[in-house]
């Protein structure tokens, strides 16, 4: 971990984003890159990027979060206070009647089910309807705060493992700036989002403090925030992703000590996905979603395609976004493409991850992290925490001349 490659200071040839920098430009950017309050300019400059969010108002869900709130909803759904995304159970009377008032279309699956478990986002979004129920502004405000604690915590766990150090700075920075993070910040909807990622990055500053610090209460600690992430979006699934790649690329010992480390976190992911499916939460029947656990050809079939899409997204051209509305055979010729990009990708940084144990361990977590996102339609909102990967030293190359 204190490797040439970790620190970025090997040589006095610095590149960023393959760019050459000058000596004077050089010296002035790395000293306030390694800055240990390089977080706040993160964080600012990642406000005033979004900023615009204050003024965007309720967008599609956030209005049936609304009626529900004001009690104004003229078809009675599941959701309650307590889980706000617990939108249809396939209940073919409710779908009727939804249908009747001309809000699903009349060819809808009367079995149709789509069933979130996100108390604490939920939590949250009951918290702006409590305090500041008829002001968007205040609760987009609420959001940006949240998005706020999301890169300032990023850049705590850049530093964690690359040091203080002008590449740890940088991958912060890139971060700060990724369009990416521009509808989980600006749509309330997708706070659960960026509840799940903040929660995500304290387990593993609370892990890797435990692992090789020894700092008892991360053991306590991690599982206790994989269950708020998990309890906040299923998107926490992928907090899983890191932990297993730490346990393979950053953890030392034998491998029976490397799974042990790994045995809370699993037992907290196995509870969690008991009461998920007890509770009766999935989806079935949605072109929008494809469930692992109850449709499992449906999202392999579905996320062969939707893989490269995302991994071409993540690491090249932000594609995702027109995907939905492109001919199947575009899509189909996008996924090739996508599985060459990465290809060539991973080519270009094979020098790097050979030398490079925490290289390793960023790349294989961010691809694990698609996987679970892989079963909905691909859209750069759905790459808040494949991003926060992908964005570490492979996008800060520095060479020796």
């Amino acid at each position: 971990m204190d490797d040439e490659h970790a620190t970025g200071e090997r040589g006095d040839d610095v590149r960023l984003l393959g760019i050459r920098l000058s000596t004077d430009f050089r010296r002035i950017a790395c000293h306030a890159l390694r800055s240990r309050r390089i977080w706040v300019a993160a964080v600012l400059t990642a406000l005033v990027l979004t900023l615009p969010a204050l003024w965007v108002g309720w967008q599609a869900d956030d209005h049936v979060h609304r009626l529900y709130f004001l009690g104004l909803q003229e078809v009675e759904m599941p959701m309650s206070g307590s889980n706000l995304f617990d939108f249809l159970r396939g209940d073919a009377e409710t779908m009727q009647a939804l249908v009747d008032l001309g809000v699903m279309p009349w060819w809808s699956l009367p079995e149709l089910r789509i069933s979130f478990w996100r108390p604490i986002t939920s939590l949250t979004q009951l918290a702006d309807y409590t305090f500041w129920p008829n002001s968007a502004m205040a609760m987009h405000a609420h959001s940006l705060l949240w998005f706020a604690l999301v890169v300032a915590l990023a850049m705590f766990v850049y530093r964690r493992f690359m040091g203080a150090t002008w590449v740890a700075g940088a991958a912060g920075m890139l971060f700060a700036v990724d369009d990416a993070h521009g509808i989980p910040a600006g749509w309330l909807d997708n706070r659960n989002a960026l509840v799940a990622t903040a929660f995500c990055l304290l387990t593993l500053l609370a892990h890797d403090r435990w692992r090789r610090d020894d700092w008892q209460p991360g053991a306590v600690l991690a599982p206790i925030f994989l269950a708020l992430s998990l309890l906040s979006a299923e998107f926490g699934v992928a907090t899983l992703a890191y932990l297993f790649s730490y346990a393979l690329f950053i953890e030392r010992g034998r491998w029976q000590a490397r799974a042990g480390s790994m045995l809370a976190h699993a037992a907290v992911a196995s509870i969690w996905l008991g009461m998920y499916r007890s509770r009766g939460h999935g989806t079935y029947g949605s072109g929008f979603y494809a469930n692992p656990m109850s449709e499992p050809l449906h999202y392999l079939s579905a996320a062969a395609e939707r893989l490269p899409v995302l991994l071409f997204d993540v690491f090249s051209l932000p594609v995702s976004a027109p995907y939905i509305f492109m001919p199947a055979k575009v899509q189909t010729a996008l996924a090739l493409v996508g599985v060459l990009v990465f290809v060539l990708i991973l080519l270009a940084l094979r020098p790097m991850l050979k030398q490079n144990a925490v290289a390793r361990f960023w790349l294989l977590g961010s691809v694990l992290c698609l996987a679970p996102v892989a079963a909905t339609v691909p859209s750069s909102r759905l790459l808040l925490l494949s991003g926060f990967g992908v964005t570490c030293p492979h996008l800060c190359i520095h060479t020796q001349s």
